[in-house]
């Protein structure tokens, strides 16, 4: 057995998480990268078809993939270890909905392929790669004769929508900030009724704004 875990369902188009895999039953012996190899080789191959999201992912983090000098695991710091509709393009949304989300998908497939190995142990390397490729390869065929069936599991999400989140993601931080200035302002200012004001909504503020990120995460 070569992965342990499962994938989110629901609305938040998140797929996988390396903290799902380390968080938990995770061999000791093994570096807590390995729980993200799994989760890179398989952004490696959105990005070799061209499924990427190109404002997501800067032409430096395409270009090293493409030439080789950038592997699955150098990929974890940059989407911080979170694979997410966000980082691909509709096609791509479209077939991670309907491949990565399924119990007999991608998660099982990476099981089944590197069965011979202990769990955690697959090695980021080109021959991991070109054995894994094959079979998301031939899953992506099967998908588009089938005529590009969406899921049930993870509901597809447009552009906008993944834009609208990023620009949500922006503006958290400066609502958090706000909020906190907010409140000081309230216990230095007097009277006492506009300082209860002042801290009550700068409270507010900050909870709500640390709310949407944490939904955002």
């Amino acid at each position: 057995m070569a992965i342990l875990g499962g994938v989110a369902r629901g609305a938040n188009v998140k797929y996988d998480d390396w903290g799902w895999h380390t968080g938990g039953v995770y061999p000791a012996d093994q570096p807590e990268i390995n729980g993200f190899t799994h989760i890179g080789m398989y952004l490696v191959w959105i990005i070799k078809h061209d499924l990427q999201d190109p404002e997501l992912l800067g032409h430096d983090v395409v270009d090293g993939v493409l030439a080789g000098t950038t592997t699955a695991n150098d990929l974890a710091d940059v989407i911080d270890g979170k694979l997410v509709a966000e980082e691909m393009s509709p096609e791509g949304i479209a077939f991670s909905n309907w491949y990565y989300t399924d119990d007999a998908g991608y998660l099982a497939d990476w099981a089944n392929t590197f069965s011979g190995q202990p769990a955690y142990t697959v090695a980021d390397s080109p021959a991991t790669y070109a054995t894994i490729e094959r079979v998301i390869d031939r899953r992506y065929g099967e998908w588009v004769r089938a005529g590009r069936p969406q899921s049930g599991a993870a509901p597809l999400v447009s552009l906008q929508g993944t834009r609208m989140r990023r620009a949500v993601r922006r503006y958290v931080y400066l609502g958090i900030v706000a909020g906190v200035l907010m409140a000081v302002a309230g216990v230095v200012l007097h009277p006492a009724g506009l300082q209860g004001v002042l801290v009550g909504l700068g409270i507010v503020l900050v909870v709500a704004s640390t709310v949407v990120f944490i939904d955002r995460s």
